[in-house]
């Protein structure tokens, strides 16, 4: 994954400007009013990460991705995941990850970017691909053959 290394770069690299932005990010995805404001706010967050990385190469696989999602079919993707919904404790990944980045934490900015990343994909699966639930009494789904 690529925003775990840019965030451990961007505990090396971002400026004083960058970290003082991610902070503002942070506190804007924790407020915002409404889901459009907290997409926009999360993905400014991002992108700001990768920017402090100071990689042009990882920034540019990074905008493609933001590219892809901001794309219309995933909107409905991303609802369904209710990741605005979740936007408190997103917004305390950001702080944490802003925190990480900072104190110049590279490990501690990596982990917690991948702890981040890791429960957003668990949101987007489970509305995406809904598990099999086995009717009530049995230990395995019945398949039909």
């Amino acid at each position: 994954a690529v925003e775990p290394t840019l965030a451990r770069l961007a505990a090396l690299r971002a400026s004083r400007a960058d970290i003082e932005k991610l902070y503002e990010l942070a506190e804007a995805t924790r407020t915002a009013a409404t889901e459009k404001d907290y997409e926009r706010a999360d993905a400014a967050f991002h992108r700001r990460v990768a920017l402090g990385a100071r990689n042009a190469l990882f920034t540019a696989v990074l905008d493609a991705v933001v590219a892809a999602i901001e794309d219309a079919s995933w909107h409905g993707v991303r609802e369904n995941a209710h990741c605005s919904k979740q936007k408190d404790v997103n917004a305390t990944f950001h702080r944490q990850i802003a925190d990480a980045i900072s104190l110049r934490n590279c490990d501690q900015a990596e982990s917690l970017m991948y702890a981040h990343l890791s429960r957003v994909q668990s949101s987007l699966l489970a509305a995406t691909a809904p598990r099999v639930r086995a009717p009530a009494g049995q230990d395995e789904p019945a398949v039909a053959g």
